[in-house]
């Protein structure tokens, strides 16, 4: 009676078919029929599209937050001789300042050796270091993971007559790491120097002193992707290729600005320290530091690049939200600040103030890239 039964539906299905006949048969809508979804919901696209970028300023805040670990760990680092601070509200652009008498001797680019100059540095398996160069260390890991960085370094001085407290001349080894030499010569102290010569030692000794911070940086960051411990000899067992050399880590640019802090904030400077008895002419304590500006670029930052699809795709904007969620797990919430920008292409952007000094020189092109000045001296209050 089962058979009977089962055959009987089989022979009721056949039948059926036949009844409808195969021009009756309609074929399922392909699944990438932008008209069908556009006829029916013509707001698809506008909303895909709100939370695609509602995914991409979440997957920034990541990177930001990675971020200001690693400024917090800076700023451990430096100590008490720095602070830093952020640029224009991003967490991806930060200003440090330093006290340059915590780090040179007066009238010096050469950076201390003493004790609290030093550290201990965790990210170069405890080598002791100066604090610059574990930093360098630290930066170097948030590149490792999360993007590329730009540097640039500031050095300032006040009007102290070089001739008068220092043997500075010069610092040509570091002029040479980024084939760099001033148009007149490196500075030489003499008796009788004019006032002339002794100001443009002191555009030089600004500006040394911001090449050899950033040469400290570099090499924590050469030193720690080595991976090996740091070599006794540290910066100096390195050559000046593997520190300021092309560097898929980012740019660096080094700038001198001679006195022109102290020439804009003349009221803020207070009496300096006697030497050997005499307050010299032309001191001002605050006038002398070095400003760091660092602005971390994260690799993930690549998803804010529009979308090569259709505007008017659905299923293309469906698939850019896609790849945008799969670049990692996501809190779609919220806003970030606008980025400020540290570098920009050259030209006028670029263009130096009188007596400032710049390393690496321009180079044509379309792909030459500099500090932003305008922004350096906004930043600065120069």
């Amino acid at each position: 009676m089962r058979r009977a039964l089962t055959a009987a539906a089989l022979l009721f299905a056949c039948d059926r078919s036949a009844t409808l006949g195969a021009g009756a048969v309609t074929a399922a809508p392909a699944l990438h029929d932008t008209r069908r979804v556009r006829d029916t919901d013509p707001d698809a696209v506008a909303r895909i599209t709100a939370m695609t970028q509602a995914c991409q300023r979440a997957t920034v805040t990541r990177a930001r937050d990675a971020a200001g670990r690693a400024m917090d760990t800076v700023r451990m680092t430096l100590g008490s001789f720095c602070s830093i601070e952020t640029v224009g509200g991003d967490a991806l652009h930060w200003r440090v300042r330093c006290d340059a008498n915590a780090f040179f001797d007066l009238g010096r680019f050469q950076l201390r050796e003493s004790p609290e100059a030093m550290t201990r540095c965790p990210n170069l398996n405890g080598a002791l270091v100066d604090r610059w160069s574990c930093a360098g260390a630290v930066l170097r890991d948030f590149v490792q993971s999360d993007g590329t960085l730009e540097l640039v370094t500031v050095g300032h001085v006040d009007h102290v007559a070089l001739s008068q407290s220092t043997t500075f001349a010069g610092c040509e080894a570091l002029g040479s790491a980024v084939s760099f030499s001033p148009e007149r010569g490196w500075f030489a102290p003499a008796t009788a120097a004019t006032a002339e010569d002794r100001t443009r030692g002191n555009e030089q000794l600004a500006w040394c002193r911001a090449a050899q911070v950033a040469r400290a940086v570099r090499c924590g960051m050469a030193l720690r992707q080595r991976g090996a411990a740091a070599p006794p000899a540290g910066c100096d067992a390195l050559s000046p290729a593997e520190v300021f050399g092309p560097s898929a880590t980012g740019a660096t640019t080094v700038l001198g600005a001679g006195t022109a802090w102290m020439d804009r904030h003349t009221a803020a400077c207070s009496p300096g320290v006697a030497l050997n008895g005499v307050v010299l002419a032309g001191q001002c304590p605050e006038a002398r530091r070095v400003d760091v500006m660092v602005r971390l670029v994260p690799r993930e930052l690549t998803v804010e690049r529009p979308c090569v699809v259709a505007e008017n795709d659905p299923a293309g904007a469906l698939g850019c939200l896609q790849r945008c969620l799969e670049a990692g797990a996501v809190n779609v919430r919220g806003n970030v600040a606008e980025q400020v920008p540290l570098t920009a292409a050259c030209g006028t952007m670029t263009a130096l103030p009188p007596s400032w000094m710049r390393a690496p020189a321009l180079t044509p092109g379309a792909q030459c890239r500099s500090a932003s000045i305008p922004q350096v001296r906004d930043t600065l209050e120069l």
